[in-house]
């Protein structure tokens, strides 16, 4: 138990932090409250 919350933890700050670079380049801002909705509308889809 301990272990997936850490791996969910570090996937999505991950995904955060790829967003944010790449929308640093095209001089876009992210918003971390949509990045994680779509992170777990990603996992449940997924399921």
């Amino acid at each position: 138990m301990k272990a997936s919350l850490i791996s969910t933890f570090l996937a999505l700050s991950e995904g955060i932090a790829v967003g944010r670079s790449l929308g640093m380049l095209k001089n876009e801002q992210i918003d971390g409250n949509k990045e994680m909705i779509a992170f777990g509308l990603k996992n449940i889809v997924g399921s």
